[in-house]
């Protein structure tokens, strides 16, 4: 069996159970913003999308997409001051992420995350010290599928290794269009929170039912 060098991983609806953070901050945004929230069903499937812009013209499709900036600063500003603290690790997270180490594998967060929220939410939960590279979304950076966030924003932090060495490993469409976008093998959280029946037509390598089933592939 391949063994892989360097595992790229996703944070929300694979490390982190952000669900009830991600409901309550997009309910305050948008009673911040004078609109009557959708029913926490309807929201939760505007997870996984790639990005809070998509989450919103999903939830409120009369919003053109270049119109949603304030629904993103409403629902950061709201996810920092109060929905963070709703976040938990899924279980054995911290023990799988110790294990990979051990193992002598090299392991990088790729998230379309804000990165401020995606530093704080690891540092809240002392997850920030088991990984070398943390990405996430900043203004004029590429991110998930693009391939551009691997040349450009990855591969230079780990010389030497080739994508074929690399394992990402996620729960949305983005990890598993970024990943056949480089050619690297896939690995689909099935416990998150993405479109499973979309996501297996991208034909993942792996698939698990907890995060730690991923040491089955050290």
């Amino acid at each position: 069996m391949r063994t892989y060098t360097l595992f790229c991983v996703d944070f929300d609806g694979t490390i982190m159970d952000t669900m009830p953070a991600f409901l309550h901050s997009m309910r305050g945004a948008a009673e911040r913003l004078g609109r009557t929230p959708p029913p926490d069903e309807h929201t939760g499937l505007a997870m996984g999308m790639g990005s809070l812009a998509r989450c919103v013209t999903f939830l409120f499709p009369d919003i053109p997409e270049d119109h949603t900036g304030p629904w993103v600063t409403a629902y950061r500003d709201i996810y920092r001051t109060e929905g963070a603290a709703l976040a938990r690790p899924y279980p054995g997270v911290v023990e799988t992420l110790e294990a990979l180490l051990a193992a002598g594998k090299r392991l990088a967060v790729t998230s379309n995350k804000g990165e401020p929220l995606l530093r704080s939410g690891l540092a809240d939960h002392n997850l920030l010290q088991y990984f070398e590279l943390v990405i996430g979304e900043l203004p004029g950076e590429p991110k998930k599928p693009d391939p551009d966030t691997w040349r450009r924003r990855v591969a230079p932090h780990f010389p030497g290794v080739a994508v074929e060495d690399v394992l990402v490993v996620g729960d949305g469409e983005p990890d598993m269009a970024f990943a056949k976008a480089l050619g690297a093998a896939a690995c689909l959280a099935t416990y998150g929170y993405g479109p499973m029946d979309r996501l297996v037509q991208y034909n993942p390598l792996f698939r698990i039912n907890a995060f730690a089933d991923i040491a089955d592939h050290l």
